[in-house]
């Protein structure tokens, strides 16, 4: 009798061991999700950002347009939006230019639309529109013309890097990679 009634409170021991255990890890999950709650929409926000951005279309060319074979005084970059972006201004990009001996901001041209930009600036060189409507929709594509004021990163050998960032995605860097021979007009990326 002492036997089973030993067994019988053991039993109800380990019952109670597994209530708790149940009570505690309910607990514990509840707390993780409540908390993820917040975290979830970080997480949307950073898909968001990630999932939208711009992307080269095509071959990167510099261009001497001395034809001092010297250096480049422009590198024409075609851009597309990555599907299921949200339309950008092309008006508000930020655009520096990275080399081993100098960092630049380059600002927009005052005429947006314009071949060749005016020195220390960028424009977008094509397609030309004459309303000037500066809105990139995902699906079209445009070629900006980037000149920078200081061209020393321009030269033969030289990799310098084009940052170029819309407002709300993910900025678009291009390695340049300029050859030992420079031409008037030349493939860099």
């Amino acid at each position: 009798m002492d036997d089973g009634l030993t067994g019988l409170e053991a039993a109800v021991v380990l019952i109670a061991f597994v209530v708790v255990a149940a009570v505690f890890s309910h607990t514990v999950i509840a707390a993780g999700v409540s908390i993820s709650g917040g975290v979830n929409a970080e997480l949307y926000q950073g898909l968001s950002v990630a999932g939208s951005g711009l992307m080269v279309a095509g071959t990167v060319y510099a261009t001497d347009l001395m034809s001092e074979q010297r250096y480049a005084q422009e590198v024409r970059i075609p851009i597309r939006l990555l599907p299921n972006s949200d339309p950008i201004d092309l008006s508000t990009l930020t655009i520096h230019i990275i080399g081993t001996d100098h960092y630049g901001l380059i600002p927009a041209n005052d005429l947006l639309f314009a071949q060749t930009p005016a020195s220390g600036r960028y424009s977008i060189r094509h397609p030309h529109r004459a309303d000037q409507n500066p809105i990139l929709k995902p699906g079209e594509m445009v070629t900006i013309a980037v000149r920078p004021t200081v061209v020393g990163n321009l030269q033969a050998g030289d990799n310098p890097t084009i940052e170029i960032i819309a407002p709300g995605i993910h900025p678009l860097r291009v390695q340049l990679s300029f050859p030992a021979d420079l031409q008037p007009i030349m493939a860099v990326g």
